[in-house]
């Protein structure tokens, strides 16, 4: 019995010790990715700053303190993300570098875009990222809590950005976006709630897309590189109207905006009444639109019975918003010469 005790005495010994080395080796992995990270982004002309670096945890988890991080991207765009006070990571010690990120108080990305003074883009009361290190856009996750955004002074729930690229250049990759809860700060549209539902979208990106120069340059860079977005899911949920469509986006020889879309729309007959009382649908047109959109209802059942929609194609070409096989709207030529100055 003595030595049955004194056996597992040892093996208990040997078991926290071994415990005991492996947290500290992740705790050390995750440190030095986290400052090897730093150097590569300083090398690239980012300025990176924070007040300390803080492993902790034992024994259960690795939890990783950032104080006051601030992260400024070189070049035109100069855009920089702060966050005032301390950014919190938790990883496993079986994996370190796979790093869950939060911090529940002020987060602000600001831009100084081709040499203009800077504009806060975003504030939001806190974030919560999912990425890997060293190569943390690789499959990047990021959540923003109550963003507003600056410029168009819209607010939300939340705001997430997702990013995952690929090694294989055959591979595209993907982006996401969703915002949930946005307002506005305003009713858009007379009898809509002032507050849209949800708006998401995934997609992937074709082309060479440089922020080293001029806008107008970038996008005439884009295209000749035969750019395009496929976009795999484009959602919206606002009241009576909910627009699910998939398609492809791209621009034409004078950089105007070239689409083809494939959607299935709810509330489409109340959107064009309100559209065309709006002065953007003209009407004289609307009826012929409506009548020649009953011929593409389809229904499907969901928990409350059945949803009648539209299944239509939407095209943008040469200006021309075409719903089906109709004219809807003209847009008016985009000049990006001055959206980008």
């Amino acid at each position: 019995m003595k030595k049955f005790k004194l056996s597992l005495f040892l093996a208990l010994l040997v078991f926290l010790g071994g415990y005991t080395y492996l947290w500290y080796l992740a705790a050390n992995k995750l440190e030095m990715a986290v400052i090897d990270q730093v150097t590569v982004l300083e090398e690239k002309g980012y300025r990176v700053a924070y007040g300390a670096i803080r492993v902790k945890g034992f024994p259960l988890r690795i939890n990783l303190e950032i104080d006051d991080p601030l992260i400024e991207a070189p070049g035109p765009v100069a855009a920089s993300l702060s966050i005032t006070g301390t950014l919190h990571g938790y990883a496993s010690i079986f994996a370190p570098t796979a790093v869950d990120f939060s911090a529940d108080q002020g987060v602000e990305i600001k831009t100084a875009l081709l040499g203009e003074d800077n504009n806060t883009v975003l504030r939001a009361a806190g974030l919560t990222a999912q990425m890997p290190l060293p190569k943390p856009f690789q499959d990047f996750k990021v959540t923003f809590q109550n963003p507003h955004i600056g410029a168009v002074d819209v607010t939300a729930n939340s705001l997430s950005l997702g990013l995952k690229l690929h090694e294989n250049d055959r591979a595209l990759d993907l982006y996401t976006f969703e915002m949930i809860e946005i307002d506005p700060g305003k009713q858009l549209v007379s009898s809509f709630p002032q507050v849209i539902k949800n708006l998401k979208a995934q997609l992937s990106l074709k082309g060479k897309v440089r922020v080293d120069v001029p806008l107008e340059t970038a996008l005439a860079n884009w295209y000749e590189s035969e750019g395009t977005i496929d976009i795999g899911t484009l959602s919206m949920e606002w009241g009576d109207l909910k627009v699910d469509l998939e398609g492809t986006f791209a621009l034409d020889q004078a950089l105007q905006p070239l689409a083809a879309f494939s959607a299935e729309i709810y509330g489409l007959n109340e959107i064009l009444t309100k559209l065309s009382e709006l002065g953007f649908i003209h009407e004289n047109i609307l009826p012929l639109l409506k009548a020649s959109l009953n011929f593409l209802k389809e229904s499907k059942k969901n928990d409350k019975g059945q949803s009648i929609y539209h299944k239509v194609a939407v095209t943008v070409q040469d200006n021309d918003v075409v719903i089906g096989s109709i004219p809807v709207v003209k847009l008016p030529p985009i000049n990006w010469s001055k959206l980008g100055a």
